[in-house]
């Protein structure tokens, strides 16, 4: 375990690596593009070398740090020898190790390369190599762990847009100081062409981030990281007003007097925020995703955006649109010197005029636990584990032929969002509900205890509903189970995109199947209690669990006795659309049991052809 002084050091470290980093690429960035060498003075390439060596210098100080403090955060040495050798380990051995002695090189040899600033193409292979290290980015934080390119590539990139804009600042701020106004003016243009391909790529590629370790609502207000990365886009918004101020008020006055003072104050104050973006940025990559935490959500309300094809929201929606549209056109406006003063006006006034939308149309109630989501993942297992907890806990009245309380399907569990059910189980049901259990009970349970019990609770609702009215009512989804299908092992979900058969059949021999009409792609899964062998045809699965069993008897409405001799078909995402009983009855999905779709081979061409689309899952979030 390391120590709390060590785990303090650690995210100063890693702050002065990377904003060193930064400094360096973008002040080879900004001796490129911004300050080619034929601009720039004697005076002025001494100025910008010194500030290369010194964030060099900086850079190759804070990975000597970080690395044999990641290592004591990793391994838990506690002594000098662990230390040195576990440091070696790391940085060997590991994804980061070899990411931080890599990005380390390169920086070296880019300012190795860069000389004294004088080639123009030395310039272009130096900004490459400390571009290069840059990236590397992507490999010492979150961004190794991801399955794809898709998030090393939105970090590369945004650590390179960070890097030519933020770390460009210093240099700009320097060669105002020292050239004369007309070129310092010409400079400035040049920045702003940077800045602003910098700022396009920062917001896509913060876009692209938010989506893999973030998620949704919940994870960006309920959550630390989500708070954090909320402050970072405070700390953005800041330098972009920043940026803006300087772009449209002070650059025009830089050949009046004091204005090039004000400027160069004005582009230190953003660098200070720029430091203060990077020490949040490095909060964040030192704090659990958002996506792997449990948000909890602060207001008392959510947004609601289910009711937009209602004609009376939709009237609200558009005066949404209207505001937002005058507003960003008084914001536009700033961008013309015509315009600047005409513009804002108008649109003040503008808005004065338009009559308020009522936000409170697009917002349902909401509590703390809204935005979680299932840890069970609605499975077989998990369905049969829910039912062992009703069994244990349940009062006398538990399992009556009428009014029993196991039964929740007064209480419509399936048209109830995940977050929202597992608040109302613990905080309504268990205290003034219904409830099979003692007072309290439910509350006191482990989160996954309760989790299973919503499962066996929602398949308890799916068995009732096909049970009383011949057909489900709502779309449920097929319990998720481990399926043998010759020699490879899966699970039930791993075969969406394909329509399922279902058949339960006790014996180890299944006999003989319904058949299925000719041309559709399904995949058949016998169900048995017998342990048998492989099916041999390519698409059949077998499974044998008493758990499957127990699952799917509480969700098609039968008892365990019973369920044998039934099929099921499950569509290609994942939705149980039909229910053969035993003696060829049929009970199906409402949009399956369309009039003339009601013999078997029908009905099984409707689920193949037809699936229903994610949208129909109503609050169910698996």
């Amino acid at each position: 375990m390391p120590d709390p002084g060590s785990a303090m050091l650690l995210p100063l470290a890693r702050g002065l690596e990377l904003a060193a980093a930064l400094s360096l690429f973008g002040t080879l960035v900004g001796a490129l593009v911004v300050v080619p060498p034929g601009a720039a003075g004697p005076a002025l390439r001494r100025q910008l070398v010194r500030l290369l060596r010194a964030s060099l210098a900086a850079s190759l100080a804070g990975a000597a740090l970080w690395l044999p403090l990641q290592a004591v955060a990793i391994t838990g040495a506690a002594t000098f020898a662990d230390l040195v050798a576990q440091s070696g380990l790391v940085a060997t051995s590991t994804h980061f190790g070899t990411g931080l002695a890599a990005r380390s090189a390169l920086l070296l040899a880019a300012v190795a390369m860069a000389g004294r600033l004088e080639s123009r193409r030395r310039l272009a292979v130096a900004t490459l190599l400390a571009g290069i290290g840059l990236a590397l980015q992507a490999r010492l934080g979150h961004a190794a762990a991801a399955d794809g390119a898709l998030l090393p590539a939105a970090v590369a990139l945004h650590v390179l847009a960070a890097g030519a804009w933020l770390g460009g600042l210093a240099p700009l701020g320097l060669a105002l100081r020292a050239l004369p106004i007309p070129l310092a003016a010409r400079l400035l243009r040049r920045f702003s062409l940077v800045g602003g391909g910098a700022i396009l790529v920062l917001a896509g590629s913060a876009v692209l981030q938010s989506r893999e370790l973030i998620g949704d609502l919940g994870g960006w207000f309920g959550t630390r990281y989500g708070g954090l990365a909320l402050a970072k886009i405070g700390g953005l918004t800041l330098l972009l007003a920043i940026a803006a101020l300087n772009r449209l008020l002070l650059t025009p006055r830089i050949g009046s007097r004091n204005g090039r003072r004000a400027l160069v104050v004005s582009i230190a104050i953003e660098t200070l925020v720029g430091l203060a973006v990077v020490a949040v940025a490095v909060a964040l990559a030192t704090s659990p995703p958002a996506v792997h935490e449990v948000p909890l959500w602060p207001f008392a309300e959510r947004p609601d955006l289910s009711r937009l094809d209602d004609p009376y929201i939709g009237r609200h929606v558009w005066r949404i649109a209207a505001f937002a549209a005058v507003l960003l056109a008084g914001i536009a406006s700033l961008l013309w010197r015509r315009t600047r003063l005409l513009g804002p006006a108008l649109a003040v006034a503008t808005l004065w005029l338009l009559p308020l939308p009522n936000l409170r149309l697009l917002a349902m109630p909401a509590h703390p636990t809204s935005y979680q989501h299932s840890q069970t993942g609605y499975t077989a297992s998990s369905i049969a584990r829910g039912l062992d907890l009703v069994k244990r806990h349940c009062t006398d009245a538990c399992f009556r032929p009428k009014d029993d309380p196991t039964d929740l399907t007064p209480y419509g569990l399936w048209q109830r969002g995940d977050g929202d059910l597992y608040w109302w189980l613990a905080e309504v049901f268990d205290r003034i509900g219904h409830s099979p259990f003692a007072y309290g009970t439910i509350a006191e349970l482990e989160p996954r205890q309760r989790w299973q019990l919503i499962d066996y609770f929602r398949a308890r609702a799916a068995g009732t509903a096909v049970a009383e009215a011949g057909a489900w009512p709502f779309p449920v989804l097929a319990p998720d189970m481990p399926l043998r299908c010759g020699e490879r092992r899966l699970d039930l979900d791993a075969l969406r995109g394909r329509p399922v058969h279902i058949a339960f059949r006790a014996g180890a021999a299944p006999g003989r199947l319904p058949p299925l009409p000719a041309g559709l792609d399904y995949v058949i899964v016998v169900v048995s209690r017998t342990e048998g062998p492989p099916p041999s045809a390519e698409t059949s699965c077998l499974v044998s669990l008493p758990d499957v069993w127990t699952a799917y008897a509480a969700a098609s409405g039968l008892d365990e006795e019973g369920l044998d001799g039934a099929d099921l078909l499950v569509d290609a995402n994942g939705w149980l659309r039909l229910r053969r009983l035993p003696g060829g009855g049929i009970a199906a999905a409402p949009e399956t049991a369309a009039p003339g779709l009601a013999s078997w081979d029908q009905a099984a061409a409707t689920v193949a052809t037809q699936p229903f689309a994610a949208g129909d899952v109503g609050g169910h979030g698996h």
